[in-house]
C-alpha cells in the first residue's frame, strides 16, 4: 500500500485516519530519520509501523509533487 501511496495513486485518507497522520506528521519534524522505532516511541506507541510507513510515503509524495 505505501507503495501507491508514495506514487500518489491512492489516498492517504482511505487507508490512516486524518488525527492518526496529523499526529504522524507533526512529530516527523522532530525526527532524525534513522529509525521508525524512534519515531513510534516518540508517538507512544499509539501507532502502527504501517501507519507511519504509509504517512511517510504520502509525505514523500507530496515533496515530489513541491506540494
Amino acid at each position: 500500500l505505501a507503495h501507491w501511496v508514495a506514487e500518489g495513486r491512492l489516498a492517504i485518507d482511505r487507508v490512516v485516519a486524518e488525527e492518526v497522520r496529523t499526529e504522524i506528521e507533526h512529530k516527523t519534524a522532530d525526527w532524525d530519520g534513522t529509525s521508525y522505532k524512534v519515531l513510534r516511541d516518540s508517538l507512544e506507541n499509539k501507532v502502527s509501523y504501517g501507519e507511519i510507513k504509509l504517512v511517510l510515503a504520502h509525505l514523500k509524495w507530496q515533496a515530489g509533487r513541491g506540494a
